[in-house]
């Protein structure tokens, strides 16, 4: 798989996620406004809150995904370089890593696990101006980076 294509499906996978959260949004305003108001107002006031909280849960995430989306328009993925840097696809013995944003485990291909990980991350960090064949440790893992794309 490319680094393009890992670009592209990466934001894909997070604009996926701000329309689910915006469609939640819309779900949990439309529940809002039909609820009425009945005898137990209590009961009703409870409700509300609850919904309440749950709409600022759900838009809170939109606003993560929609600034990880922010983010990841701006990594200049095309450019190549001798040193593991932001926009780096790094390929080891145990799984491949563009380093974007933190979004985990995006796809399998074969026996290949693609990861998009953050230059934040301990494994970003351990990568970050590493170069091929240099081997990196996290905790008591070791990976020797076979290829930098």
């Amino acid at each position: 798989m490319t680094k393009e294509e890992l670009h592209e499906l990466v934001f894909e996978m997070i604009n996926n996620k701000i329309i689910e959260c915006t469609d939640l949004l819309v779900r949990i305003d439309e529940s809002a406004q039909n609820e009425t108001k009945s005898s137990a107002g209590d009961k009703f006031e409870t409700g509300r809150a609850m919904m309440q909280q749950e709409y600022d849960k759900v838009y809170a995430q939109k606003l993560r995904w929609q600034e990880m989306l922010l983010r990841l328009k701006q990594i200049e993925y095309r450019k190549t370089s001798n040193l593991v840097a932001l926009g780096s696809l790094v390929q080891t013995e145990k799984a491949s890593f563009y380093i974007s944003v933190a979004l985990g485990k995006i796809i399998k291909i074969g026996a290949i696990n693609y990861y998009a990980i953050s230059l934040e991350s301990p494994l970003g960090k351990a990568l970050q101006g590493r170069s091929q064949s240099d081997i990196i440790q996290v905790n008591s893992a070791q990976m020797k980076i076979i290829a930098l794309l």
